[in-house]
């Protein structure tokens, strides 16, 4: 006699003459199913009504198809039962009928066992025995996560770092400065030679140009050159010349001649924001970016203004060719294999160092 345990609290009886499946009680077993070798297959009433059997109790082997036990992925169990013929199992509308389950998550963990209570059930009843075996799923590829795009060493008149603290430090050429003021310098130059030859035309006593017009024309750029000029000369400067975070205090400041100008915990923080204006590529896969700034988003819904980046071109990949968030509208989260230009790689590790996530802002003209 062999005995095997299955779930449900229950339990099979193998003999070399007889198989029956029983309840194990607290102080005696209860039969639930039982057949003797050539004979019909009998059970209890309360288990054939939950089965949909007749109610005779009895099931003659002939009615029996075949023996199956198989796997099922949904439980993640082995289901030992039988295949009803059609004139029995039309009326209570399946042809399986399940007898006993064993519970396992592996597979084959208990595999032998219950191929054993299932061949000699189909021993007994003389009926074929079918065998389900487990599906092998396909290996699922685990893609290696892409790496952090490198950080950029320039961008425009900004020099990116990593010190050996692991601080990113980014710092605004000093020629900033001069050329704002060299600009200023140009523009009042040019203000006053308009000035000078539109006055000389208006007064010289000769006839006007045509269209008579210009001359007025010129002065009025010369007086909004003038004011270029004197926004250049004599407003101050308030963009920052330097950029610290800080991977330690999870903090990022911007700073103006050495004076701080604004500082941000990560708790004041809500994201990192990437905005760009850019064009739709040109058939050589080369898109024009126009513009581009770097803002951080405060959990107040207000926005920090860090950074800005000029014109710029980008040499298209195939695959980002071909997809949607290089030249759509829209705000998406910026990922490692987004990323494309130098602008988006330093929000990115700005955002992964303060602990946020990297939004990218995309503005189509």
């Amino acid at each position: 006699m062999n005995r095997i345990s299955a779930g449900g609290n229950l339990s099979i009886e193998i003999r070399p003459q007889s198989w029956r499946l029983f309840a194990n009680g607290a102080d005696l077993e209860q039969s639930l199913v039982e057949v003797n070798l050539h004979d019909p297959l009998r059970y209890i009433p309360a288990f054939g009504s939950t089965r949909r059997l007749p109610d005779t109790g009895i099931l003659p082997t002939q009615y029996i198809q075949r023996i199956v036990l198989g796997w099922s992925h949904e439980d993640e169990s082995w289901h030992l039962g039988f295949l009803l013929e059609p004139e029995l199992a039309r009326p209570r509308g399946s042809r399986w009928c399940e007898l006993v389950h064993w519970p396992d998550p592996d597979g084959h963990l208990l595999e032998d066992v219950a191929r054993q209570a299932a061949e000699s059930l189909a021993q007994t009843v003389d009926r074929p025995f079918h065998f389900v075996p487990p599906r092998v799923s396909p290996a699922v590829a685990v893609e290696e996560p892409v790496a952090l795009p490198s950080l950029p060493d320039k961008l425009d008149d900004w020099s990116v770092t990593l010190r050996d603290n692991g601080q990113i430090e980014a710092v605004r050429d000093a020629q900033v400065g001069r050329s704002r003021f060299l600009r200023g310098i140009w523009y009042l130059l040019l203000s006053i030679i308009y000035l000078g030859l539109s006055g000389l035309t208006l007064t010289n006593g000769i006839a006007l140009p045509r269209p008579e017009i210009l001359p007025y024309v010129g002065l009025g750029a010369a007086l909004l050159l003038f004011i270029l000029a004197l926004r250049a000369l004599l407003l101050p400067d308030k963009q920052i010349d330097r950029l610290v975070v800080h991977p330690e205090a999870k903090a990022i400041r911007g700073l103006r001649r050495g004076n701080e100008r604004w500082r941000h915990e990560v708790d004041d923080l809500q994201a990192v924001y990437v905005s760009q204006i850019v064009q739709k590529p040109r058939k050589n896969g080369i898109q024009s970016i126009p513009y581009g700034e770097l803002n951080l988003q405060l959990v107040d819904g207000r926005f920090q203004h860090v950074l800005q980046q000029g014109a710029t071109d980008l040499k298209l990949s195939p695959e980002v060719e071909s997809g949607l968030q290089t030249y759509q509208n829209g705000v998406f989260l910026l990922t490692p294999a987004a990323t494309q230009t130098s602008l988006q790689a330093l929000g990115l590790h700005i955002a992964q160092m303060l602990g946020v996530p990297c939004y990218y802002d995309s503005r189509v003209q």
